[in-house]
């Protein structure tokens, strides 16, 4: 904005010599004077977001047996460059001028920018004066253009890998000989984040950021068994287990184990079950990514709803002007691994009395310590005005007027994360005179998703909800979700129906200006009918019809983008495709 000095006292704003600010005060009879703030929505720009990728990726790997011993030996290398363009932002050097003064001195009915309106040599060329007062669509295309700039980011991440290996078999066992592979392997990763100037240096009004770079190193050791302790023919016993070690630059190693059983208790039932635990570094992502900007909806817990108090944390009553606040993401440097512990339990069954006929449940369960996750702006605002949490309250910084200037709302280990579920699959194929049928049910039911953000506060219940997708584990847990088709095959046609159910759920409502609320959103159900034809000699058809009842998406008014969520719903009504393949031979 531009900064200029109003009856001795500095400010930022529009200058009170602005021409269209003038306009506007005289049309409506009112002296120059400052303002707490005048806000307006850019309707008029065209902001968007394209992205350019190219990725290289070599591999090379030799194989060889030696004393019965099968060895491997692998190298890779991989480069990845991603070019992020934003345009439509505006610099802000260039605002300045056009929010200073400006006049129409030559009287050509149109005016210019100047360092001071009572002198002609301070015109700055070029410069078009905004004009904010106008209403909807005031700025004209002129306006827009002098104070635009297109920003470019640039993300650089090359990896290298080697690895070998060895496999074979050491004594017999009641059901087969015992099989083991051991091996090691090295892999290093860089990252480097290249933020466009006017960003890293705040030159512009729209998302800054800055540049960053790391790397990551690590050495890894295996060893894996499969030992067939029992079969008669009828039953059979498998037990399979593995012991992986990690040694990284960034943080402490960690070991992970696991060890499996399966059971063939009859010809037609199978059991089996798998534990152990689990590791996950944190990408470079995670911990370099520059910080930048973003805009969560919140409402400040310091405004409390009429007749009730203001909370603890609060030293005044806030000031909140919109239902974004500004707000600071990116990678943490700090940030250990995720472990936790794994359950799978499940069974296969191939009835002899039904050909073609197999069903099969699993259920599993996963347990997070440390997960990586972010916390969200309403939560941090709440755990330190509500709870008091002095390290929460150093994420936040507020104008002497108590408005929220800016959040840091980096990822961080949480203290736990927890999920269950039980996932079924049933199919079955049957010949006929006319042709063969396939169909299949695959149905996904979510018992619980948890997330502890910290050891002294209670377990959020996650499942069946939508709570804020700007939030690293927000978004839409729906509990069941169901995939079901059926495919007729017959010579060289096949034509299938397809069927995909997202179940209802409860959506956490906006936060903004206090509205708290929550809401059911409606199930879905999508249906496609596809087809394809192959007419031989490599050429094939293939055509279908996606989205046939032409369902929209819902609206969930904590989804951030499009008020809905791209990651379950589909975004496009009806629509339909065609397809000519031909493969050389």
């Amino acid at each position: 904005s531009y900064s200029g000095i109003f009856n001795g006292a500095p400010y930022n704003g529009i200058s009170e010599d602005n021409f269209y600010l003038v306009q506007a005060v005289t049309a409506a009879g009112l002296p120059i004077a400052p303002a707490d703030e005048v806000r307006r929505r850019m309707v008029e720009t065209n902001r968007r977001f394209e992205q350019d990728l190219s990725q290289f990726q070599a591999n090379i790997g030799f194989q060889g047996e030696f004393n019965d011993i099968d060895w491997e030996v692998t190298y890779g290398q991989g480069h990845r460059t991603r070019n992020d363009t934003d345009f439509g932002q505006f610099n802000g050097a260039l605002l300045a001028n056009a929010m200073g003064p400006s006049a129409d001195l030559n009287g050509d009915g149109t005016p210019e920018c100047y360092g001071d309106v009572n002198d002609p040599a301070t015109l700055i060329a070029g410069c078009v004066p905004f004009d904010f007062f106008s209403g909807p669509f005031s700025v004209t295309e002129e306006m827009v253009n002098y104070v635009s700039t297109n920003l470019n980011d640039t993300r650089i991440t090359d990896l290298e890998e080697f690895g070998f290996s060895f496999s074979g078999s050491w004594f017999d066992l009641p059901g087969g000989e015992l099989g083991w592979a051991a091996g090691a392997g090295y892999r290093a990763s860089h990252f480097n984040y290249n933020a466009d100037s006017n960003k890293a240096t705040n030159a512009v009004t729209g998302s800054v950021g800055e540049s960053t770079d790391g790397s990551l190193y690590s050495t890894g050791y295996f060893v894996e068994f499969l030992a067939p302790v029992f079969d008669n023919g009828e039953q059979s016993v498998d037990i399979k287990g593995g012991f992986r070690y990690d040694d990284y630059n960034l943080f402490d190693a960690e070991s992970t184990w696991q060890l499996g059983i399966e059971f063939q208790a009859i010809e037609d039932l199978k059991l089996r079950a798998t534990a152990g635990t689990v590791f996950r570094a944190p990408t470079l992502e995670d911990l370099f990514d520059g910080l930048a900007d973003s805009a969560p909806t919140y409402q400040d817990p310091c405004i409390p709803n009429p007749g009730d108090p203001l909370p603890p944390g609060c030293a005044q009553l806030g000031e909140q002007t919109d239902s974004q606040l500004p707000a600071r993401v990116g990678g943490n440097p700090l940030l250990s691994p995720e472990t936790g512990d794994t359950l799978t339990v499940g069974a296969v069954w191939q009835p002899s009395f039904a050909d073609g006929l197999s069903v099969t449940v699993d259920y599993w369960k996963t347990d997070i310590e440390d997960g990586i996750s972010s916390l969200g702006a309403q939560y941090i605002l709440e755990d330190c005005y509500v709870r008091q949490v002095s390290s929460s309250c150093d994420l936040i910084t507020r104008t002497p007027s108590y408005n929220i200037s800016e959040l840091l709302d980096l990822p961080l280990n949480v203290a736990e994360q927890g999920a269950a579920g039980v996932d079924t699959e049933i199919r079955y194929d049957w010949e006929t005179s006319f042709g063969q049928f396939e169909a299949s049910l695959l149905w996904a039911y979510l018992i619980e998703r948890t997330k502890l953000p910290s050891p002294d506060q209670s377990e959020q219940p996650l499942g069946g909800r939508f709570t804020d997708d700007t939030v690293e584990d927000g978004g839409g847990y729906p509990r069941n979700k169901i995939n079901y088709a059926i495919h007729w095959d017959w010579n060289n046609l096949s034509v299938g129906y397809l069927g995909e159910y997202i179940h209802d759920m409860i959506s956490d409502g906006s936060p903004a200006f206090g509205i708290f609320y929550r809401y059911n959103v409606d199930s879905m159900l999508y249906h496609d009918i596809v087809g394809s034809y192959d007419f031989g000699q490599g050429t094939s058809l293939s055509a279908g019809i996606t989205n046939i009842t032409d369902e929209e998406p819902p609206f969930v008014a904590a989804g951030f983008n499009g008020a809905t969520s791209p990651e379950i719903y589909r975004m496009l009504g009806m629509g339909w495709y065609m397809k000519l393949s031909h493969e050389f031979q």
